[in-house]
């Protein structure tokens, strides 16, 4: 990468691989010490994590040629377009490669010299890239990048892709090596060909989805223990409580049913919170790249808060390995994963959430790097390219940020789960309609009336498998033939609902019963 500020015209330009990448444009007035700070950004905060090499610094204008030829590796020691000779070829390349005739083709594929450096391929190598294709091959057939083994970033490389639309093996997929995904199906083709063998030249050949499998599941429903909360998948450790944070009263959780209790927080930055200590619970969302959150949130209050905090030690941004501020004080809701604060790692979106509303939030990363953001059921947000995930410490911070506690949130935050893989739409659907977060993993009961109690006075108690929030109707028969509906609005909670008969039929000596879904 290159940048040039030409004072003359008092603009800039970026230069990406010997290519202009950006501008030139105009450009702000001077600011700053006059320190250069390379590696992060001003005042060094959020360090560049990578290599670095052959850092130079021109007090002029270099010329596009020269960049270009910096960009093939030139060294900035005396890089030059001089050409002695003539012939079209700098000086400094034919020293590099060993060749001086224009019109020659020293790697024997295909191109001469002069096609090469116009091309910026190597003249003493037939395939630049090394991707099984020679120089010429690429430029002149298949129209792939020569100096790219991978023009299309699926993790195949060029060679393989033979774009005949037959697979035949790993080594001939018969994929278009300009399509990351050739057959539109929405996995790419190397996840096809490499990973799970399905046909990534059919549409209707998909990967097999991994099993789901929860990583971790706090659902705040056994306040036994008053400052903490056991993980009922039993993966992972409990969270214990800080601060003001405790369990919310009987009915205070999501669903609103008895039984039913969530986290309370108390106002913003109270460093309220639930917190694990550290363990390899975590690990296998890093092994596979791809994990998925997803809770209930009632937010009482908007402030500068963080929802929950994964703990990555080799992240930026206070150990920022996978997090949510749902939402910041300005509303909008940033979705961080292996650092901050901007894209690829951030992932944000606004006006989303509804104060003293209790709200479906999920936020997910494929292997792929695909970061989703979704609220209430429905896709928010989602953009790809975000890094591998950075190794978590197992530490998880629900309710505020990182290791201060700062940033704490007010509200509730009730059935807090991690899956080892991204949810589908019908799976988040389901939890937005009141599935419990372990009905992923095991289905749960089939509806069915599971208990039938009939007391002395006649009065009869049904009880059945239900799910929270959805609404009920009970009916009863002499002979399930001709029903009369006794009441429609029995509200389901975690699991069963409960019924009670006052209506006086239970008196009769046979009678059935019959519950319905209300629509």
């Amino acid at each position: 990468a290159a940048w040039v500020y030409d004072g003359a015209t008092d603009t800039a330009t970026m230069y990406l691989n010997g290519e202009i990448d950006g501008g030139p444009q105009a450009q702000r007035a001077p600011n700053g010490g006059g320190t250069l700070i390379f590696g992060a950004r001003n005042n060094g905060d959020v360090p560049y994590n990578g290599y670095v090499d052959d850092l130079t610094i021109w007090r002029e204008v270099l010329p596009g040629a020269t960049i270009k030829a910096l960009a093939d590796g030139a060294s900035p020691i005396g890089a030059t377009q001089d050409d002695e000779d003539g012939d079209g070829l700098p000086d400094a390349w034919e020293e590099k490669y060993g060749v001086d005739d224009p019109e020659g083709d020293d790697d024997e594929d295909g191109l001469t010299n002069i096609e090469e450096f116009e091309a910026r391929t190597k003249p003493d190598t037939a395939d630049t890239d090394e991707d099984g294709l020679s120089d010429k091959q690429e430029i002149v057939d298949t129209k792939t990048n020569p100096r790219s083994a991978d023009t299309d970033r699926d993790g195949l490389l060029d060679g393989v892709e033979t774009n005949t639309g037959v697979f035949v093996s790993v080594n001939n997929t018969g994929t278009d090596p300009l399509e990351a995904d050739t057959d539109g199906d929405g996995y790419t083709d190397s996840k096809e060909s490499i990973d799970s063998l399905s046909d990534p030249n059919d549409p209707n050949s998909i990967p097999p989805k991994p099993e789901i499998k929860l990583l971790a599941y706090w659902d705040f429903n056994d306040p036994s223990d008053p400052q903490s909360a056991t993980d009922v998948s039993g993966n992972s450790p409990a969270v214990d409580f800080t601060g003001p944070a405790k369990y919310s009263d009987d009915g205070g959780g999501f669903s609103g049913a008895a039984g039913d209790y969530a986290l309370e927080l108390g106002g913003v930055n109270d460093r309220s919170a639930a917190v694990t200590p550290e363990g390899t619970h975590f690990d296998e969302a890093v092994e596979t790249n791809e994990m998925s959150v997803a809770f209930w949130q009632n937010t009482t209050q908007v402030g500068n808060t963080s929802a929950f905090w994964i703990h990555s030690p080799e992240a930026t941004g206070n150990q920022r390995g996978f997090q949510a501020h749902t939402p910041w004080g300005n509303g909008t809701i940033f979705f961080d994963q292996s650092g901050c604060c901007e894209a690829p790692q951030r992932l944000t979106v606004g006006g989303q959430v509804i104060t003293n509303q209790w709200q479906h939030f999920v936020f997910q990363r494929d292997e792929d790097g695909n970061m989703e953001i979704w609220v209430d059921g429905e896709l928010r947000a989602e953009q790809g390219g975000a890094e591998p995930l950075d190794p978590f410490n197992g530490i998880i911070t629900i309710g505020a940020e990182g290791n201060n506690l700062n940033n704490s949130m007010a509200g509730r935050i009730d059935d807090f789960a991690i899956y080892n893989r991204p949810l589908d739409a019908a799976e988040i659907l389901s939890l937005y309609e009141g599935a419990l977060a372990i009905d992923l993993i095991t289905p749960p009961a089939l509806f069915t009336i599971t208990d039938v109690e009939r007391d002395e006075d006649g009065q009869v108690t049904l009880t059945f498998n239900a799910r929270p929030n959805v609404i009920y109707a009970v009916d009863v028969s002499e002979d399930c033939e001709l029903w009369q509906e006794i009441d429609d609005n029995v509200v389901g909670s975690k699991g069963k609902a409960t019924f009670i008969d006052i209506s006086g039929f239970g008196e009769q000596k046979s009678l059935f019963y019959r519950v319905r879904i209300i629509d």
